[in-house]
């Protein structure tokens, strides 16, 4: 079972991403809050998609039954 991450950008796209647990759902949340962040990344490296915070609209966790 994982958690699904959705984030929905301020031009209309989106990016989806899947969290292995909801303990490494924390920790990203709590990586996105922190002040001085400019950029998050949604997915693993090298694959992943950096996104710059201020063209986030929405975040929307759900969970994923496998």
């Amino acid at each position: 079972m994982g958690v699904k991450i959705t984030v929905t950008l301020k031009n209309g796209g989106y990016v989806t991403g899947i969290i292995c647990d909801t303990k490494e759902a924390n920790l990203w949340i709590e990586n996105y809050v922190k002040k001085e962040k400019y950029w998050i990344t949604v997915g693993e490296f090298p694959r992943g998609t950096m996104i710059p915070v201020n063209n986030i609209l929405l975040i929307n966790f759900t969970e994923e039954n496998e």
